[in-house]
């Protein structure tokens, strides 16, 4: 049932996997430089912020309405980036 989980899919060369908290310095790093930023609404500027949004993802996809995957590549453990699906 995905709104107790994210399901985790394996690819050849990454893997789509729910956010974890520990996830938020290094979508911090990878999110707010000027090359990426201006793709996106603003993302927060904190490591707390973006603790608080993964915090977020995880209430909505419970509810039902909203699921988040975390893109982590091959010989990584932390998300580089996500991409959401909404209800």
């Amino acid at each position: 049932n995905w709104r107790e989980a994210v399901p985790t899919i394996v690819g050849e060369g990454l893997t789509l996997r729910g956010l974890r908290l520990s996830d938020a310095a290094s979508l911090l790093t990878m999110l707010s430089t000027e090359e990426v930023a201006r793709f996106l609404s603003p993302p927060p500027t904190t490591v707390e912020g973006f603790e608080r949004f993964i915090t977020w993802t995880h209430r909505k996809r419970q509810e039902g309405s909203y699921i988040c995957f975390a893109v982590v590549p091959k010989g990584m453990d932390m998300a580089v980036g996500f991409f959401q699906v909404r209800a």
